[in-house]
């Protein structure tokens, strides 16, 4: 796997679940699952291959959980269900624990949250960009400038850059 996405906002319609889609396919992936659950679409990443684009599966589901990577603790044979249990028991400080190399986005329906966890090196890299009227992330900045970020650059940050090689 490549990565996880997400997309939250207030209301998804036909038109951003089309946008969301083009643009992912922009960005070289290939969609390798996905799931819209009220206002909120998750979806696995795949390098963009021969094959075409999964479907969108919607679901009603209280909970729904992506995950990519590997955890390599004896024990743990499903990720997706060991983060989704750490969730349940509101003991996510246990992903600590996990060695490997993951991420994943847990989408609460019913308070309608999203949690997003991390490897603790974060080796799965994760953007995100929030405004006004949606929250959205993925393992490249390009999907992120055409979900509505603005595109302007800072002077105070690229002096920062220099100076400090952050900004």
């Amino acid at each position: 796997m490549a990565g996880i996405f997400g997309y939250l906002c207030q209301e998804v319609d036909e038109n951003k679940l089309n946008d969301v889609v083009t643009i992912i396919r922009e960005a070289d992936y290939c969609i390798a699952n996905s799931v819209l659950n009220r206002s909120c679409i998750l979806g696995t990443l795949d390098i963009r291959s021969a094959e075409p684009t999964k479907a969108l599966t919607k679901t009603e589901a209280p909970v729904s959980i992506v995950t990519c990577g590997r955890v390599y603790n004896e024990g743990v044979n499903n990720l997706s269900q060991s983060i989704l249990e750490f969730y349940r028991e509101k003991r996510l400080d246990k992903v600590e624990a996990l060695n490997g190399s993951f991420a994943a986005a847990i989408y609460d329906a019913s308070n309608e949250t999203l949690t997003v966890v991390n490897d603790r090196h974060g080796l799965i890299k994760l953007f995100y960009y929030h405004d006004k009227e949606c929250f959205c992330f993925a393992p490249k900045i390009r999907p992120l400038l055409r979900w509505g970020s603005k595109k302007s650059l800072r002077k105070d940050a690229i002096i920062d850059f220099f100076l400090f090689g952050i900004c």
